[in-house]
């Protein structure tokens, strides 16, 4: 595996210091400074921009990264082009990385195929807004080897925070995010079931935690379709479980990672998380505490709402790959079907930016653009990674069991807050009904006879716009 460096000075070389080891392999520098094509920099000899197309053609690149900020507009459109229908992967470091007290190292970096297929530019927050809410502070993270928990573990880990807890049902999780980040002494690694009070009680109790983000969740549409109950259990009985347990400890904050497909949701997965947001509702009205372990109402709880994540375990993306690497027929479900996307680390960053609002049961929604069509996701990368893209073909299947065409970001009205990339969804109207009713589902829940009834009560107050 060949990475390519493009800028020879100070960035590039401390990206070169801090690739890890899976990253590495062989590395070249690359500059336009033609006083430096006759030095070497760690033995490598210094490139010139005409020889790193010869480099490409002979060579199997596998990334080429633009480690020079300051000249990224005259330079990218040069590399973009270079790169088209190659399966490179190409990364560039922000300006604001320049200016971090440490080195600046591989994960620093962001990589342009999200730019590539998506119109939209990220989002980069303020050093001195993350270190505001990080710096000192404990963190507690369900699911935190996910997608979306291990990248919330990434960005704190560089902020200076007292500790980390990550929390994971995935022993092979905890193992690959462990050794990653092996040179952390301060975060903690937990087996953690969050349907399981004993587990929790073991994680949670005397830690001292300020911030807790609820990632873990069964996600796939189709897998939850199939297991309700579980379903159920993970996504609303885990919440709720993780809830009581930073009630009962005095935790000061609580957020719980939602989704898009909650909103006026057709499937089992969107319902669940639906009837998770509405426990976040309940809680704040502090009207009925039926479900909730006593009457501490202290805790600060939101919720954020983002649609898809580039990238993501399970997502279309890597799905695609997998096929045009396979020379298969390309399957996506309908021509038609849209949806919005962000890169993993833009969302991470707006979640821990919405901690700087004083919330009371807030659900947040990120602003992710304009939706995009798979099918033109699905053209963009045979051009970008097929070696023969006018022999692949796309083949459409129809929509799956609680598939939506398009999906929506939230209900009647959107409010801004002081970021204008987070808003809020305004509409609240709180249903009494529905505390009971998930106490009936509690306890439905392990009879296998009762399915249908149990379906029916989640569709029901899922559906509902009512909290």
């Amino acid at each position: 595996m060949v990475t390519i460096i493009y800028g020879a000075g100070k960035a590039g070389t401390q990206i070169f210091n801090n690739l890890p080891d899976d990253v590495k392999g062989e590395v070249f520098f690359v500059d336009d400074d033609k006083n430096k094509h006759k030095s070497k920099i760690f033995d490598r000899q210094i490139l010139s921009f005409d020889y790193l197309e010869k480099c490409i053609n002979n060579k199997s690149i596998k990334n080429l990264i633009f480690a020079i900020p300051s000249q990224e507009e005259i330079l990218y459109p040069k590399l973009k082009k270079l790169v088209q229908g190659r399966r490179i992967n190409l990364y560039k470091l922000p300006k604001e990385a320049l200016g971090l007290e440490r080195e600046v190292n591989f994960y620093d970096l962001q990589e342009i195929q999200l730019e590539y297929f998506i119109d939209r530019e990220q989002f980069v927050p303020e050093e001195t807004d993350l270190n505001n809410i990080i710096e000192g502070k404990t963190f507690l993270i369900t699911g935190g080897c996910g997608t979306i928990g291990s990248e919330l573990v990434r960005i704190i880990a560089k902020h200076k925070p007292k500790a980390i807890i990550v929390a994971d049902i995935s022993e092979i999780g905890i193992y690959n995010l462990s050794q990653e980040l092996a040179q952390l002494n301060f975060i903690k690694y937990c087996l953690c079931d969050v349907c399981s009070t004993s587990d929790l009680k073991e994680v949670i109790n005397n830690q001292n935690i300020d911030y807790v983000f609820h990632c873990a969740a069964l996600k796939h549409v189709n897998i939850v379709e199939k297991n309700l109950i579980k379903g159920f259990k993970t996504n609303v009985l885990g919440t709720l479980n993780v809830l009581n347990n930073c009630i009962e400890n005095k935790i000061k904050n609580f957020t719980l990672i939602s989704t898009d497909k909650a909103v006026r949701s057709t499937n089992i997965m969107g319902a669940t998380k639906r009837l998770a947001e509405k426990l976040i509702k309940t809680y704040a009205t502090k009207s009925d505490d039926l479900i909730f372990n006593n009457n501490n109402f202290s805790v600060k709880v939101s919720a954020v709402r983002f649609g898809n994540v580039w990238g993501s375990s399970g997502s279309v993306i890597p799905k695609f790959i997998e096929q045009i690497n396979k020379d298969l027929p390309i399957t996506v479900t309908d021509k038609k079907v849209e949806r919005y996307f962000m890169s993993i680390k833009e969302a991470c960053n707006l979640v821990l930016c919405s901690c700087k609002f004083n919330s009371n049961g807030d659900i947040y929604v990120l602003d992710m653009g304009k939706p995009v069509k798979i099918v033109n996701i699905a053209k963009n990368l045979i051009k970008k990674y097929s070696k023969n893209p006018s022999e692949m073909n796309i083949k459409f299947i129809g929509l799956e069991k609680g598939e939506k065409l398009y999906e929506e970001l939230s209900y009647k009205t959107k409010t801004k807050t002081e970021n204008p990339k987070i808003f809020k969804d305004e509409y609240f109207q709180y249903n009494k009904g529905f505390t009971e009713s998930l106490k009936k589902m509690i306890e439905l829940k392990s009879s296998s006879e009762k399915h249908e009834e149990i379906n029916k009560i989640i569709k029901n107050y899922a559906d509902s716009e009512s909290y």
